[in-house]
């Protein structure tokens, strides 16, 4: 697929498929190669083509050692005693 085809997504897409990280975040995981490039649009605008967000989010989850994400438990109400 050429460059000129593939679709391209701002930042507050990115961010929602990613799980909201933070803009330093994003700066951080690009600055250390763990994360796709953004791609220069115009002079003041950026973005990241699409299918590489979608299989860089597609290797995190078949990561080995990668973690599973726990829903906190909800807590159980508080019984009183009939002894008390």
């Amino acid at each position: 697929m050429d460059r000129a085809s593939r679709k391209i997504i701002r930042r507050k897409r990115v961010k929602e498929l990613c799980g909201d990280p933070s803009d330093a975040s994003l700066w951080r995981w690009q600055k250390n190669g763990t994360f796709p490039q953004s791609v220069q649009i115009t002079e003041s605008m950026i973005g990241w083509y699409l299918d590489e967000v979608l299989a860089w989010q597609a290797a995190r989850i078949r990561a080995p050692g990668a973690r599973r994400v726990q829903r906190p438990k909800k807590a159980e109400p508080e019984t009183l005693d009939a002894a008390e």
